[in-house]
């Protein structure tokens, strides 16, 4: 089984993912977390599949290659237009079936706004979209198992779909 982290930062290290019956696969936008990793996992001798430096929009694996995915703390950072090609093209590389848990920021709850002004803070541009509108990138491309909402982040879990 495949397993693709989308927006890795340093998850092979602090949850261990190599240790899942899976083969590890993460990408991240970071250069710096990419080299981090390929280091650990070179002095931890860890056999994963690969780390690659690249965004959701560029994901430089064949179609249906995918058997479970995570993009977890990354798409509050993307913008809706953006978000409408990367979920094109997570769901490109997914088999159909395949499993994806992803997240964003819930709208409707009491501390979305201390978040934002937090990653406003931190000079990190978020994007707090309409939960409905999210929904509707998806229902094309994926079907919805389950929501999670009783935190500031909704978190979804997913089957890809395929027409």
């Amino acid at each position: 089984m495949r397993f693709l982290d989308a927006g890795c930062s340093a998850n092979l290290v602090n949850y261990r993912l190599d240790r899942w019956p899976s083969t590890f696969y993460g990408v991240d936008i970071s250069p710096a977390l990419i080299d981090a990793m390929k280091k650990f996992v070179s002095r931890e001798n860890i056999i994963i599949g690969g780390l690659y430096v690249t965004d959701l929009t560029r994901l430089p694996f064949d179609d249906s290659f995918f058997h479970i995915s995570m993009v977890i703390g990354v798409l509050e950072y993307c913008t809706f237009e953006y978000l409408k090609t990367a979920l094109l093209k997570l769901n490109r590389v997914m088999k159909p079936g395949a499993r994806v848990a992803l997240d964003i920021p819930n709208p409707n709850h009491l501390f979305v706004h201390d978040m934002e002004r937090l990653e406003l803070h931190l000079k990190r541009p978020i994007f707090i979209h309409p939960r409905s509108e999210f929904e509707k990138l998806l229902e094309p491309l994926f079907s919805t198992e389950c929501v999670e909402d009783s935190k500031v982040m909704l978190k979804y879990f997913l089957k890809a779909e395929r027409d």
